[in-house]
């Protein structure tokens, strides 16, 4: 359960992150449109299972398990969420990416050891340092502490 509720939080923020790229100006309505779902966390599953298993099938095609430079890596994750956009065009390609990004550093090892706390008190760092002296999230000069958080969405 920690690491799902962890997951939910990383592969979000790995999210907002893809948006931010791959949709730079902030006045996009697709860079602000709120994560709803947990497909993301299902993908980051996914790719933990393709990563560890000798080989992953998907939409009756099976993909070999490769170790390349001492990494094992599979396509069968791409391969899905490239489907299911097909299929699916309002899926949120950026989600299913999102949680692929995050679900191979898992299958690695690389965050087996993180928790929600240590997860949202990164976050809250990571929040906190790209403000810098500011004062403010938004970079107008307006005082943070009278900057109104509606209920329901994160401000990084």
């Amino acid at each position: 359960l920690a690491v799902n509720a962890t997951l939910v939080v990383v592969v979000g923020a790995v999210k907002a992150l893809f948006a931010a790229f791959a949709y730079p100006s902030a006045d996009d309505a697709r860079r602000k449109t709120p994560i709803v779902g947990f497909s993301g966390v299902l993908f980051a599953w996914l790719t933990v299972e393709a990563l560890l298993a000798p080989s992953f099938c998907t939409f009756g095609t099976c993909f070999q398990t490769r170790t390349i430079g001492g990494f094992r890596v599979n396509v069968g994750p791409i391969v899905s969420a490239a489907l299911i956009q097909i299929l699916v065009p309002r899926a949120s390609m950026l989600g299913h990416l999102a949680g692929i990004a995050t679900g191979v550093p898992l299958a690695w090892g690389w965050l087996s050891r993180w928790t929600p706390v240590q997860t949202v008190s990164a976050l809250a760092a990571l929040d906190a340092f790209s403000n810098g002296d500011r004062g403010d999230a938004r970079g107008d000069g307006a005082d943070s502490s009278r900057r109104r958080i509606h209920p329901g969405r994160v401000a990084f």
